[in-house]
C-alpha cells in the first residue's frame, strides 16, 4: 500500500472521496435550486406585467380608431378563448392567463377596460402574486392568493 489508502495498481475513488463530492453538490444544490425558482417567479411575474401593458396599449389604439373599447382579445391581435360575453381570455402556456373585462358594474365598456393576469400552472406556487391587475386608466393593483392586497410587493 502506499500513502493514498490504495493498494498499488488499482485505481478509482475511495467512498470518503466519493460520499465528500455528494455532500459538496448537496449544498451547492440547497443554494443553488431555491435562487433558480425566486428568479423564475420573478421573471414570470415580469412577463405578466409587461403583456398587461402590451393589451392595454394594443386596446388604446384600438380605441383611438374606432372610439370604443374591445372584449375580442382577436381585434387587439391575441387568441381567443372567451369565458363568457364579457371577458375573454388570451391563454398563455404558462406563467399567467390574460383576461380582458369590464371595470366596475355601472361604468361603460368605452370608459374603462379592466385586464387580469392569473396566475396558471407552476405560477400558482407565487402565492405572493396570484393576480395582478391594470385598468384603461392606469390603475395597478394585486392580489396574493387569499385575495388579500399585494400590489406594492407584486408591482415593483
Amino acid at each position: 500500500m502506499n500513502g493514498t489508502g490504495r493498494r498499488h495498481g488499482q485505481s478509482g475513488f475511495t467512498l470518503v472521496e466519493i460520499l465528500m463530492t455528494l455532500v459538496i453538490l448537496g449544498t451547492l444544490m440547497s443554494l443553488a435550486i431555491p435562487a433558480y425558482l425566486d428568479f423564475a417567479r420573478k421573471s414570470s411575474r415580469s412577463d405578466a406585467i409587461t403583456s398587461l401593458h402590451a393589451m392595454l396599449s394594443r386596446q388604446t389604439l384600438y380605441f383611438a380608431g374606432s372610439n370604443t373599447c374591445t372584449f375580442d382579445v382577436t381585434e387587439l391581435g391575441f387568441g381567443l378563448m372567451p369565458t363568457n360575453i364579457a371577458s375573454h381570455v388570451v391563454s398563455r402556456e404558462e406563467g399567467y392567463l390574460m383576461i380582458l373585462k369590464e371595470c366596475e358594474t355601472g361604468t361603460s365598456s368605452a370608459e374603462c377596460v379592466l385586464i387580469e393576469a392569473r396566475a396558471q400552472h407552476g405560477q400558482v406556487q407565487d402565492t405572493e402574486c396570484q393576480s395582478f391587475f391594470l385598468n384603461s386608466r392606469g390603475r395597478q393593483s394585486a392580489l396574493d392568493d387569499s385575495g388579500n392586497d399585494s400590489t406594492e410587493a407584486c408591482w415593483k
